[in-house]
């Protein structure tokens, strides 16, 4: 039986007849060197730098007028709204050119006059989005900037070796550093991973903030869908992922940073520095309270709060021009999404303000609020470092509990709901080497750092071997009853949960489908009778491919260029060496009741259950998380379950074990 990419959910006839709305562009390999080229100088001063272009009076007017606020040596953060502005500006003047020649002008001409940090994410933003870049793969984040992922300590040894001439540098960063002191050390796996902290990142390129659904030259198809609810969706997840690995350490989940005038607990070091400017992360010591900062104080922000969640008690939010527009169950988290985090689509953001962009901003200046000692920021403000931080999962885990104060709000499922009444799943395994058990280990790999950087000098390349998470290959097997008499096809949602809390009590149910983490959504057909489906956990919808983090830049594959996707290895939790109990959980729906048509050819190729789409229509009806976004009474998953659902209880065990990268 084969098995469909869920994102075949929106694909008809019509866009067949029609053709790809969002067809890849011609000249890839042209043009990808092209666009590499124009970027090659940032952050590598080696580098030969973007030639001069005589400036028409319109674009010298548009330099004079918006750009060069953020100075050169800065890192750029997207959650600083000082700077949404000129951002914003430069997205614009990127877009606008309507063909690929002009819009490398226009990225050598900003590139003489702005921050090279914030170049490099409009010019991410741009090209993922502009037709005719489409299928052309940028360099990722680790790629411009390796000293925002290596410990200042590593991109010090490659120094010294390059100054000592060594042209092909390996180095070691394969030592986990753990200090019983602070817990969360213990989770430096997870928090120090590459490919996380890329995702990230790339999370917010593909779902930029400053995005605006307006007309331009160089975009056919305008609509963004779902944003502020997958904005919702993927940062809850990370912040259930992560309690999920405290579970597997023996560590309390972490609690919600709701009382600012309370002292944050958790110091935090990111040793990171960004080698051109000896840009150095700020330390964080162990309880500071945060300080008001000159452009925004913490009263601010509880109005932001406070009329948030007024807006989500009402049920209605106020827009701009002062209409009263309805939180409805289609709309309502979109709506909510947009406003916490502060979009340039928040429907009212004169209103509800900046409350996540300014909780990243504030924590990040928590030591040097005002800038007396002139300290750099802390990991907090930069979102290709953020995810690094603890206390960026009690901050998540605040504006999530907003988030549920919505979805509290909406009526429960009812039974008839959740139902498909011609289905029945009779049966899950999940296997692996075993049967309903996962084993995790550590996996040696390596990263490739280029030539151009200040530690690197005009000729030498490095290699750093580093060690991160690993599972073994799974699959789930299904046994699942078709009723109908006929074909139809099926939406398998696959979800897991801890099943013990930190105390080893077992969850409520209405407790653990909060904690649910999305491991894959697929469609296949059902033929009538019995069917057995086989998913392999390689074939994720959540996730991308270990090749696009750890292959040399020049080999990935030309299947996806937004670089998107929760990393493959973090898949499942590590688990504990005696094994944490979690539960795998099978819910599947009715195709035909899902589907909302949409053209395959306007999405990426990884990660989309986290990632959304790049235009049009979300290929899924139902909400993100479905069916376990909305509250229950239900306090078992058998009081809950209907039977086109079924779950397993499975073990994941650490073993320990050290392996090389096939």
């Amino acid at each position: 039986m084969a098995a469909l990419q869920w994102f075949l959910l929106g694909l008809v006839a019509l866009s067949l007849v029609a053709g790809e709305k969002c067809p890849k562009t011609n000249d890839i390999q042209e043009k990808q060197r092209r666009l590499v080229e124009a970027l090659s100088y940032v952050n590598r001063p080696y580098n030969p730098k973007p030639k001069d272009h005589e400036l028409t009076p319109a674009e010298k007017k548009f330099l004079e007028s918006h750009v060069g606020y953020l100075p050169r040596r800065e890192v750029y953060s997207v959650f600083d709204a000082r700077y949404l502005p000129e951002a914003n500006a430069s997205l614009y003047f990127l877009l606008d050119p309507p063909n690929f020649d002009g819009f490398i002008r226009a990225i050598d001409i900003l590139s003489k006059h702005i921050n090279e940090d914030m170049l490099y994410y409009v010019v991410s933003v741009a090209a993922t989005h502009r037709d005719d870049t489409r299928g052309v793969i940028l360099p990722r984040i680790h790629d411009i900037y390796p000293d925002k992922f290596l410990r200042s300590e590593i991109i010090g040894q490659i120094k010294q070796k390059a100054l000592g001439n060594e042209k092909d540098i390996v180095v070691d960063d394969t030592k986990q550093h753990v200090d019983y002191r602070d817990p969360y050390s213990r989770l430096g796996y997870f928090l120090n991973d590459i490919a996380m902290n890329s995702h990230h990142y790339h999370w917010h390129v593909q779902n930029s903030l400053i995005w605006k659904n307006r007309t331009y030259p160089s975009v056919a198809n305008l609509l963004k869908e779902r944003i502020g609810a997958a904005f919702a969706y993927m940062h809850h997840e990370m912040v259930n992922r992560f309690d999920a690995e405290l579970l597997s350490n023996k560590l309390p989940r972490v609690t919600p940073f709701e009382n600012w005038n309370d002292p944050i607990l958790e110091g935090y070091a990111a040793h990171l520095i960004v080698d051109r400017y000896q840009y150095n992360y700020m330390y964080r010591p162990p309880n500071l309270k945060l300080k008001d900062l000159p452009e925004t104080t913490r009263n601010q922000m509880r109005q932001w709060r406070d009329r948030i969640l007024d807006s989500i008690h009402k049920g209605y939010a106020i827009s701009k021009d002062g209409r009263n527009v309805t939180l409805s169950e289609e709309d309502g988290i979109d709506i909510i999404g947009n406003m916490v985090e502060s979009t340039v689509n928040s429907i009212n953001l004169p209103l509800y303000g900046n409350l996540h962009c300014y909780a990243h901003t504030i924590a990040a200046r928590v030591a040097d609020p005002d800038n007396t000692y002139g300290e750099d920021n802390g990991a907090m403000y930069d979102v290709a470092t953020s995810a690094r931080d603890p206390l960026f999962y009690r901050w998540h885990k605040y504006i999530d509990k907003i988030i549920q104060a919505y979805r509290n709000s909406l009526r429960s499922y009812t039974v008839e709901q959740l139902t498909w009444p011609v289905v029945v799943v009779e049966g899950l395994t999940v296997e692996g080497a075993k049967v309903n058990k996962i084993k995790t280990f550590w996996e040696d790999d390596v990263l490739t750092v280029g030539t151009g950087f200040t530690f690197t000098g005009p000729s030498a390349t490095a290699k750093v071997n580093v060690r991160h998470l690993e599972h073994e290959e799974f699959s789930y097997n299904i046994q699942v009853v078709n009723n109908a008499g006929e074909n139809k096809k099926a939406v398998f949602r696959i979800f897991l949960a801890p099943k013990y809390d930190e105390k080893g009590h077992e969850f409520d149910f209405n407790e653990q489908r909060q904690s649910m983490i999305e491991l894959d959504k697929f469609v296949t057909e059902l033929t009538p009778g019995k069917n057995v489906v086989i998913r392999k956990s390689s074939e994720s919808s959540v996730t991308q491919k270990h090749e696009k983090i750890y292959a040399n830049p020049k080999e990935r594959q030309q299947n996806d260029h937004c670089n998107c996707g929760w990393p493959d290895n973090l898949l499942v939790p590590r688990g504990s060496y005696e094994g944490t109990e979690f539960q795998v959980f099978v819910v599947v729906t009715n195709y035909e009741e899902d589907y909302v048509p949409s053209d395959e050819s306007c999405h990426c190729g990884d990660g989309r259950s986290y990632c959304g789409i790049l235009f049009g229509n979300h290929p899924d009806r139902r909400p993100y998380g479905y069916p376990f976004e909305k509250r229950t009474d239900a306090h078992t998953f058998q009081d809950f379950k209907t039977p086109n659902m079924y779950a397993v209880d499975v073990s994941i065990q650490f073993t320990g074990v050290i392996k090389k990268s096939s």
